[in-house]
């Protein structure tokens, strides 16, 4: 099934015709690009790619409730993140509320690896925070903290911590942004940024000799 959407691909000798990458696992393809003719023998009985199509017919409706039905039914299929990310996406520019936009991201954090989850929801809550919605940066945050600890790149919960921390502050939480920073600079202790972020909390909290060490 084709993609609802202009393609933007071209050929040197005009393109006569769009495939699907799936198409090659079932078929041996030789061309004569002298004679310009091409031939096919089939390798492998052929398979309908019934999901895909569902997911770009919720892509034509494009209404949250399309997506997260589709998601629902195919929560492992290769196109779940994509799918999770445009249901975010919508579900973000009709201001809905907190609670759907907790779903919606608990949604795309499912369709990452278990081993990529922090890394994940920190390059997400740069996004959120790039966008303006500082809650839902701050939703993002808080779940990659939770699969910390099993993440591939270790630095990304500390990571995680130090830019949930400056929000924190940012938004005069200091107690909040304590604690964050703090985990942070066990991780991270000499990172300038965090230390120094560390130190204006102490500062805000008038205890100077803290912040000043």
């Amino acid at each position: 099934p084709m993609r609802p959407e202009r393609s933007r691909h071209a050929h040197p000798d005009g393109a006569f015709g769009t495939t699907g990458l799936d198409l090659l696992r079932h078929f041996r393809v030789e061309v004569d690009r002298v004679r310009g003719v091409s031939w096919w023998t089939e390798s492998r009985p052929p398979e309908f790619a019934q999901a895909e199509q569902d997911f770009y017919r919720a892509r034509v409706v494009d209404q949250p409730a399309a997506l997260e039905a589709w998601l629902d039914a195919h929560p492992e299929q290769r196109l779940a993140e994509e799918a999770a990310r445009r249901l975010l996406q919508l579900r973000m520019d009709e201001g809905a509320d907190p609670e759907l936009m907790r779903k919606s991201l608990e949604r795309l954090h499912a369709t990452r690896p278990a081993d990529l989850q922090a890394t994940g929801a920190l390059e997400l809550l740069g996004e959120m925070m790039q966008t303006g919605r500082v809650d839902v940066a701050l939703m993002a945050g808080e779940m990659g903290l939770e699969h910390g600890r099993t993440d591939r790149y270790p630095e990304a919960v500390f990571a995680l911590h130090a830019r949930l921390g400056q929000i924190l502050f940012s938004q005069d939480d200091l107690r909040g942004a304590w604690r964050h920073l703090l985990a942070a600079a066990f991780g991270l202790p000499e990172d300038g940024r965090v230390n120094l972020g560390l130190a204006r909390v102490y500062e805000r909290e008038g205890r100077w000799s803290r912040a000043y060490s």
